[in-house]
């Protein structure tokens, strides 16, 4: 998923059902060294959804 810088995504963990509402800051993960990563979070907003770490989570687009 590659969304435009400013978007605002709401990211859910799948095992909890806790969610956080982001901003895309920047292009990151790079796909060449996490294939499997879609997102990077910030630490407070990784511990808001209760991830330690890397979790599934579901991502959604917020309409402004």
């Amino acid at each position: 998923m590659l969304e435009p810088l400013g978007q605002r995504l709401r990211v859910t963990n799948v095992a909890n059902g806790k969610s956080v509402e982001c901003v895309v800051a920047d292009r990151g993960p790079h796909r060449r060294f996490w294939p499997r990563r879609e997102v990077d979070l910030t630490p407070p907003a990784s511990k808001e959804i209760g991830c330690n770490g890397m979790c599934t989570v579901s991502l959604e687009r917020v309409v402004q």
